[in-house]
């Protein structure tokens, strides 16, 4: 189970903890600070003015495991942190593969496939939480236009045994409604990491995923993939793009928070 707890940059807390270091909350002490008890709900256990009523009696909770009561947790600056909203401006809900390999027709230029639509990396709304999908994602010096992250010549995908199930995962699949955005929070500390200081823009290269009319996550088959009556139908991918920019500021090699 992971909790994500935001703190106030100009808050208390903020002054003591630092971004990237671990921390462990422990008990104060084998007191937990329970001072009342009694039977019932919480409407039984406080009159109408939120006071204790008379059926609760006086008692001690205490920790007797020494090893209970502890957290491990880690804080993330959230100036690293980037958040994308992607929505379906269709009528109808459809379901997008995120990761794997894609399959689906190939639009073509004068002597090969047009640039990046066949990626099999990772799409912006990949929802794997050890690995951040910012392989769509572009750095863009504001002063002088170039690309400085992100601009790698594109892949063709892995090479797989003619055998395997390609059939995707139900974990691989997302499901877009109309009008109803995907929103994914992007930790973009790696592709920012190095830069020197300067203004940069980030901006999100368009993708292309494979796609089925409704909610196909739902029809799973008992092995955990999207069914293959599903999966024998080809088409034009659906793309994934966005016009919009993100600025940002390099100082002594941060992430600038006061922007």
């Amino acid at each position: 189970m992971v909790y994500q707890c935001h703190v106030d940059v100009n808050g208390e807390l903020a002054l003591i903890l630092e971004p990237g270091k671990e921390y462990i909350i422990r008990l104060a002490s084998k007191d937990l600070g329970v001072k009342l008890w009694a039977y019932g709900d919480r409407k039984q256990f406080v009159d109408n003015n939120g006071k204790p009523s008379h059926d609760s009696e006086a008692v001690t909770l205490v920790n007797s495991k020494p090893t209970a009561g502890n957290a491990t947790f880690t804080v993330l600056s959230s100036s690293t942190a980037l958040e994308v909203s992607v929505i379906s401006t269709g009528s109808d809900s459809v379901t997008v593969q995120t990761r794997g390999h894609q399959r689906f027709l190939i639009p073509w230029g004068p002597f090969q496939p047009e640039p990046d639509t066949d990626n099999d990396r990772m799409r912006i709304i990949d929802a794997t939480p050890h690995k951040p999908p910012t392989s769509s994602l572009q750095v863009v010096d504001s002063a002088t236009g170039e690309v400085v992250r992100g601009n790698e010549q594109r892949d063709t995908g892995p090479l797989t045994d003619s055998n395997a199930d390609q059939r995707p995962k139900a974990e691989d699949v997302v499901t877009l409604k109309p009008g109803a955005p995907v929103i994914k929070k992007i930790d973009i500390r790696a592709l920012v990491d190095g830069l020197v200081d300067g203004q940069y823009k980030i901006r999100m290269q368009s993708r292309g995923c494979r796609w089925w009319h409704g909610e196909a996550g739902k029809e799973e088959g008992e092995d955990g993939r999207v069914p293959a009556h599903l999966c024998g139908i080809t088409n034009s991918p659906l793309m994934l793009e966005s016009q919009g920019e993100v600025e940002l500021r390099i100082r002594d090699g941060k992430v600038d928070q006061s922007m």
